[in-house]
């Protein structure tokens, strides 16, 4: 077989999954990273390979003799030297995409702007609990490659897919799959809302006729024209809080399943901790899967009384005289920031900002519930977020630092009342990613009432 050129285009987990996937002795390996670090740690590792190459730049001139190029999810499609590669006829793809063409075993795939991680958790546990065998891999923190020809083929991957992920694929065909649901987010990365929703409802461009959907049903009210196409091809099931035909749905606190001919009970709402209504979305869109693979009522039961919220997603992380201190730094989107305030009941004061998306923040306010006492901006988009309170008439406190932000916040807080950092922005302002962000929320806490408490 003729030698292949192929270059891999990003270095971190993604792409040295896709290099361990791909790599043999006979074709060519082009690697690049922008971040030169990565570049010479990637370097020190494959200098015996002969065949592996680390480039300093993509210089143009290498379209003339590639043959493949694969992308990890940091890379947008939009690159200009991606657009140019596919003018020329070179084959580009997500890491995604290149370990299902790898792949033997089943895939759940779950898309959704909030809520990904906290289903495919929540399918693993049922799965786990139904002694069935599988495997988080995807957006999660592990990329599919990573696993492909490692597990026995009976392993279903359940995987979560980003809108960034969805971007390069062509022939990637999930066994099963579900959007959650859809709100704006990744605008700088995907130009405008019609677009990143397009590249979401790419999950479902390669499945066949008769294949089970999961949706959300007020999307499906919300493209109903897209939806109603959708539903003469493929098995769709609904989840929602009004009764449906098919799916799952809650009446009375119950939580119902319905496969179109008859419907079973299947838990309380109250057999969980998760807070919110998106929560118990997540776990009717778990549900549902967990039928299709004829898991018990019981062991469904078993997983939800068992499991924990995912990290940074309105986690309770401290309690001090009465207060309590939650950490939702994963909601870097303001639809997700709505969703967690709405969860609580008591009295809160609320941390919002970080670095800028895009967004205009007065959503925010206006779905904004009495209960919030207060309202502290920080970061980049702090300016932003103070406009959008006066707009709303709403008074915003604001500071530089997300430390800043939290000691006033805990000399405010009253008794009963929690402290919630939901920043609706991205973390780069600051922070190496959410999780920093989150972990460096509790240390200013901790720091807080360790210091005044001398």
């Amino acid at each position: 077989m003729k030698q292949k050129n192929i270059l891999i285009y990003g270095l971190a987990k993604s792409g040295l999954a896709s290099l361990e996937l791909l790599y043999n002795k006979k074709d060519k390996f082009y690697l690049f990273d922008s971040n030169e670090q990565i570049r010479l740690n990637i370097q020190e590792k494959t200098q015996n390979e002969l065949n592996i190459f680390i480039l300093k730049e993509l210089d143009i001139s290498l379209l003339e003799f590639l043959n493949l190029i694969v992308i990890s999810p940091s890379i947008s499609i939009r690159d200009k030297f991606l657009v140019t590669a596919k003018r020329k006829n070179i084959e580009v793809i997500s890491e995604l995409e290149l370990g299902y063409r790898n792949c033997k075993n089943d895939i759940i795939a779950v898309t959704g702007t909030n809520g990904k991680t906290t289903t495919v958790r929540l399918i693993e546990t049922m799965f786990s609990k139904a002694k069935k065998p599988s495997e988080l891999v995807g957006n999660i923190g592990c990329p599919l490659c990573s696993k492909v020809n490692k597990v026995p083929r009976r392993t279903t991957f359940i995987c979560e897919v980003s809108s960034f992920q969805l971007e390069a694929i062509s022939k990637f065909t999930p066994k099963e799959c579900a959007i959650l649901n859809i709100s704006c987010d990744h605008i700088s990365r995907h130009g405008n809302f019609a677009e990143y929703k397009r590249t979401k409802f790419k999950i479902f461009s390669n499945l066949k006729k008769g294949q089970k959907v999961v949706v959300n049903s007020n999307l499906i009210l919300e493209n109903f024209s897209f939806f109603k196409t959708l539903k003469n091809l493929f098995d769709v099931y609904e989840f929602g809080f009004k009764k449906v035909d098919k799916g799952c749905y809650v009446e009375d606190d119950k939580i119902y399943f319905s496969n179109g001919k008859k419907k079973e009970f299947v838990c309380s709402i109250h057999d969980t901790t998760l807070l919110g209504n998106h929560n118990l979305e997540n776990i009717m869109a778990s549900i549902c899967f967990a039928k299709f693979h004829k898991i018990s009522n019981n062991c469904i039961t078993n997983a939800l009384h068992e499991f924990l919220s995912s990290p940074h997603r309105i986690q309770k992380i401290y309690e001090h005289d009465n207060c309590e201190f939650y950490d939702d730094s994963k909601a870097t989107n303001i639809d997700s920031t709505i969703q967690a305030v709405n969860s609580f009941k008591n009295g809160i004061i609320l941390i919002l900002g970080g670095s800028d998306k895009g967004y205009e923040y007065d959503e925010v306010f206006k779905h904004l519930p009495k209960n919030v006492v207060k309202v502290i901006s920080c970061g980049q988009v702090g300016d932003k977020i103070v406009l959008a309170g006066k707009r709303n008439n709403r008074e915003v406190e604001q500071f530089d630092t997300l430390k800043q932000a939290t000691l006033q916040a805990c000399k405010e807080l009253k008794n009963g009342q929690s402290l919630l950092l939901s920043p609706a922005s991205a973390s780069f302002d600051e922070f190496e990613n959410y999780k920093d962000r989150g972990e460096k929320f509790l240390s200013y806490i901790k720091g807080y009432y360790e210091e005044t408490s001398i």
